[in-house]
């Protein structure tokens, strides 16, 4: 079937129906007056109008083939915008979990840092308490001794 548009109160056809229409009804009159005339057969008849069928249909067939098509071209246009959309989305979350990657390292290395620094501490800690201990143990044995 032939795509009509209606806009503002007017059909608009293609160029390309126009001339088909107007080819098809010229040669059914011609046709006819032919047959009346008794020049053609009404088998003859037939035939033509079995050929007009055919003709037009096989362009409505192409005319929907062409429809199909731009619908299928502007639908895969849709998907490929959708698709765009999706790794721009993708990208952002990704360059998210590397920023939150990095923030998690420079917490650890901090940690550690700290970590390292009570160890330090700690050692420090148990050297100035061991010779606290023997420094008091040296006193008590010289004290045992004086005594």
């Amino acid at each position: 079937m032939w795509v009509v548009k209606k806009r503002k109160g007017r059909f608009n056809f293609s160029p390309s129906e126009v001339i088909l229409v107007r080819c098809c009804s010229w040669a059914l009159i011609c046709f006819l007056e032919l047959t009346r005339q008794g020049i053609m057969s009404r088998p003859m008849l037939v035939v033509f109008l079995f050929l007009l069928l055919l003709i037009t249909s096989q362009f409505e067939w192409r005319q929907q083939l062409a429809n199909e098509v731009d619908a299928n071209s502007s639908e895969s246009q849709k998907l490929t915008q959708i698709s765009k959309r999706e790794e721009g989305i993708k990208e952002k979350i990704i360059l998210s979990q590397e920023k939150n990657i990095q923030m998690l390292n420079e917490l650890v290395r901090s940690l550690r840092e700290q970590l390292q620094q009570c160890w330090n501490k700690t050692e420090s800690l148990n050297h100035t308490a061991s010779s606290l201990t023997e420094r008091t143990v040296e006193l008590e044995q010289h004290q045992i001794l004086d005594d």
